[in-house]
């Protein structure tokens, strides 16, 4: 067998080593990438930039709140699990630390949006339930094996628009919806969690938040 000249062991030695970023610095890109797309959602509603002076539509500064609460539940279903679940950065310490450095957008959304102080703690229970869900399932995913990862998105796809799709097409064509269904979908219950306490909307939200709570309770046992 060939021996390694001492010099070449050497340099081998003291040569530096890249190593793959920690778990701290894959923390530090979820945290920025989720401030960019909160930050999006709120600069596109204040500026106006999908409305015209002959067209208006939701992209409108009184929709700022609205829209900012999609694009963090956005975040959390989909791009979360994408970027932070296989390197360490889904867990529950992150998510308080997205919720921390995203009060200052939500509290600006809420003021120029005039949302009262009541709908901002029952859109961020339920977000904080669907969060928990979705870091339950992905770590549940992740002792069970990769091959699971193609029926998360699957699923949070039916769940995100699959359902509220559905209850239009049954008002559209048979002229009853299913209200129902907002139990298990998170965008249409965060809807609904916006709205004055009229027509079952409270339950429904109600409802939501257990059902998402149950979901993480029961992927940490599984």
């Amino acid at each position: 067998m060939s021996k390694r000249h001492p010099e070449t062991q050497l340099i081998s030695a003291t040569a530096p080593q890249h190593k793959a970023p920690g778990v701290s610095g894959n923390v530090v890109t979820v945290c920025a990438v989720f401030l960019a797309v909160c930050a999006s959602a709120v600069a596109a509603c204040v500026g106006g930039v999908a409305s015209s002076e002959g067209y208006s539509s939701f992209v409108e500064i009184e929709n700022t709140y609205r829209l900012l609460m999609a694009a963090e539940l956005f975040f959390v279903m989909f791009l979360w699990p994408l970027s932070g679940a296989k390197r360490g950065a889904m867990s529950v310490p992150v998510l308080a630390a997205l919720l921390v450095i995203s009060a200052p957008l939500v509290l600006i959304a809420a003021w120029v949006s005039n949302v009262p102080g009541y709908t901002i703690v029952l859109t961020h229970l339920l977000l904080l339930a669907v969060a928990a869900a979705c870091v339950g399932t992905c770590k549940l995913i992740a002792r069970r094996g990769e091959r699971y990862w193609r029926h998360y998105y699957l699923w949070a796809a039916v769940l995100a628009g699959g359902l509220p799709l559905v209850q239009f097409l049954m008002l559209d064509l048979a002229g009853k919806g299913l209200r129902w269904l907002s139990c298990i979908a998170p965008f249409w219950a965060m809807e609904l969690a916006q709205q004055p306490g009229q027509d079952g909307s409270r339950l429904l939200w109600a409802l939501a938040v257990l059902i998402f709570a149950g979901i993480a309770a029961a992927a940490q046992k599984l």
